[in-house]
């Protein structure tokens, strides 16, 4: 089995949740397909040159690995000595960032428990009670680690003394309603608990589960085009024209959060107006949410047309519109509609005149592109409250991200602080089609504009 930093691009529409069992983790084994540097911190950064003083250009993450050029040092200003890295970059090695050995005893446990990359939900979620963050079970003695076989370890061996500071999150402490992020759970010491995604300790008693969240958005194709519909909020009706102009509801209503094609007719009767489906229906227009695409790309080029147009931007000519009232986003592939889901906007609402967007809950409008791609950001809001390890947040201005939102599932309705909230299986998926592209193994990326693509995130009312 790969070890944690290694992801495919792909899990279908209905991926299996991760397996946390004892039996799972214990198979959980590094990479060993060529010299590699197994991690044993956060933030371990990659730098574009073996120095220091430059700005890094992304990051590897506790319990993942990287291959490496080659296993000779390169010295450098700042560190000690610096190891070169696929694809570009090199990292500093000193101190207990990492090692070579992949039979390393820290390594390998920290590695149990390391974010599964290759899935939508990197650890398990719940919303908690005011509660304290241990870094030690109260009242456990910890094991001698020396002692103990790699493949017998236990959950809730893991010796916190040989871990490096760094792997830990600085709170020390949660307030109610914040949200942790863990992979494990156990009795010790006469209490049950919850191991964190960084290795510290909460008790069980505190955290009510997330449930999961499947909703996730459509794949466009020559079988499926815009337009559609999605239903959100609630179930809604399903109507057949029983004469010309009057509807009555017939057949099983559509349920919250799915969708159905469109015809493209439409009619307006008294006050109403009604949207022929695919399906042989009719739906009442306010009861639907229909992503309705731009006329032209940022660049000018027709929707659904060739592109004739001599400002194509480089790469795949990928960019994203979003909605912020109609609480929906479509991905395009130059000209092309390739994805459509539903998502949730700011609850603020539109941007207030001569307000800044983060003081009113509100998502920007503009034109912006993709400038860093995180597998996970610990997100700290202005009251304190902390969500834990978001996943596959797509930073594209100032504070502002695409990301997954797990701990909601109240799609196309404004729910954020001001980010675009985007399901589990959009956001994995979403992360992995933009631009630019992530590097097999590394868990954060900084967009290097003068050496790659970036997708463009359109964002209007």
């Amino acid at each position: 089995m790969a070890d944690a930093a290694s992801a495919t691009t792909s899990v279908g529409d209905d991926p299996q949740l991760p397996d946390w069992s004892e039996q799972a983790v214990a198979a959980r084994v590094p990479n060993t397909d060529g010299p590699r540097y197994y991690v044993k911190t956060r933030h371990v950064w990659i730098y574009p040159e073996p120095n220091l003083e430059l700005q890094w250009i992304g990051f590897l993450w506790t319990g993942g690995s990287v291959r490496l050029k080659s296993t000779r040092p390169i010295y450098g200003p700042g560190c000690t000595f610096f190891y070169a890295v696929d694809p570009i970059g090199y990292i500093c090695s000193d101190g207990n960032r990492g090692t070579l050995d992949a039979n390393d005893r820290v390594y390998r446990q920290l590695l149990r428990y390391s974010p599964r990359t290759d899935s939508p939900w990197l650890h398990r979620y719940g919303q908690v009670s005011a509660l304290t963050r241990y870094f030690a079970i109260p009242g456990a003695a910890t094991a001698n680690r020396d002692a103990v076989d790699a493949g017998a370890e236990q959950a809730f061996d893991l010796n916190f003394a040989a871990l490096a500071p760094s792997v830990h999150e600085a709170h020390v402490s949660l307030i109610d309603r914040s949200t942790v992020a863990y992979s494990a759970e156990g009795t010790q010491a006469g209490k049950d608990w919850l191991l964190t995604s960084d290795y510290a300790v909460v008790e069980k008693a505190k955290v009510t589960p997330y449930p999961i969240v499947r909703f996730h958005g459509v794949h466009l194709d020559s079988a499926i085009a815009l337009p559609l519909a999605f239903f959100k909020g609630r179930d809604r009706p399903r109507y057949a024209e029983i004469k010309t102009g009057q509807f009555e509801p017939h057949g099983i209503p559509y349920a919250r959060l799915t969708w159905v094609g469109l015809t493209g007719t439409r009619k307006h009767v008294a006050d109403d107006d009604w949207l022929e489906t695919k399906d042989g229906g009719w739906v009442r227009a306010s009861d639907a949410t229909v992503p309705t695409p731009s006329a032209v790309t940022p660049w000018g080029a027709p929707i659904d047309s060739a592109d004739a147009s001599t400002t194509k931007p480089k790469g795949r000519g990928t960019w994203i519109e979003v909605s912020i009232l109609g609480g929906w986003l479509i991905a395009y592939e130059n000209t092309t509609p390739v994805f459509v889901t539903l998502i949730s906007p700011g609850s603020g609402g539109l941007p207030k005149k001569e307000q800044a967007p983060i003081d009113t809950f509100s998502t920007p409008l503009g034109r912006f592109q993709i400038n860093g791609k995180f597998i996970s950001s610990t997100m700290t809001g202005p009251t304190g409250l902390i969500h834990s390890e978001v996943p596959y947040a797509q930073n594209f201005a100032d504070l502002y991200a695409i990301h997954t939102a797990y701990w909601h599932n109240n799609w196309g309705n404004p729910m954020s602080g001001g980010c675009v909230n985007v399901s589990p299986i959009d956001g994995y998926f979403l992360f992995h089609w933009t631009e630019p592209a992530f590097p097999d193994d590394w868990y954060g990326k900084r967009w290097l504009p003068s050496r790659e693509p970036s997708t463009t995130v359109v964002i209007h009312r």
